[in-house]
């Protein structure tokens, strides 16, 4: 298999924790750790509470931790265009361990996603209650996408899985314009995916 299509594979069919800063690491940990709210499952096997299931959508408590970041952003708006958007619904284990491998994966996403070429904007959001972080990106191009996923950073980020998810999660990416950038959108790209999941 050639490095490119590898590369699509990945991005297709492989988790993947698209452009974050180390602010959503730390916003989601403190959000999973139990500051309230409805308990997070009890364990990877167990059903989800109510409204937490992939198909269900968005979560029921989700919120949005950062708002638009990047080149394309102006006054909190994407910029119109056609782009490359890209999602992750991030399942996360419980443990602390893997809390801490997750801020370690962030930290350095963090340090390289703003210098992306390509970079349109990302938003980061996260359910307490269901233990998810979703992620969503714009890209100029496939390619540029691509560039980024296969980067250092990014595939340190997906070799962490195993130790980070709790299965169920996945990615999806498809071409659209700006008002195709919405977590509404992506959480029904993610629910319809066939997987797999990781």
């Amino acid at each position: 298999m050639s490095a490119r299509r590898a590369a699509v594979w990945w991005v297709t069919r492989a988790p993947r924790l698209a452009a974050v800063l180390t602010l959503a690491a730390v916003l989601t940990l403190a959000t999973l750790a139990g500051c309230g709210g409805a308990p997070a499952p009890k364990a990877a096997s167990s059903a989800p509470p109510a409204g937490c299931a992939r198909a269900d959508g968005i979560e029921p408590d989700f919120r949005t931790l950062t708002p638009w970041t990047g080149p394309g952003v102006a006054a909190g708006a994407l910029q119109p265009g056609t782009y490359t958007i890209a999602t992750t619904r991030l399942q996360l284990q419980l443990s602390e361990q893997a809390r801490a491998r997750f801020l370690a994966v962030m930290v350095g996403i963090g340090k390289t996603v703003d210098s992306a070429p390509g970079l349109v904007g990302y938003q980061i959001g996260s359910s307490e209650r269901c233990a998810v972080t979703r992620t969503l990106t714009v890209w100029q191009s496939e390619d540029a996408m691509l560039d980024f996923v296969t980067g250092q950073a990014h595939s340190a980020a997906i070799d962490a899985i195993p130790q980070i998810s709790r299965g169920g999660s996945n990615t999806a990416h498809w071409q659209g314009d700006q008002t195709q950038a919405t977590w509404e959108v992506a959480a029904a790209k993610v629910a319809a995916d066939q997987g797999p999941f990781y």
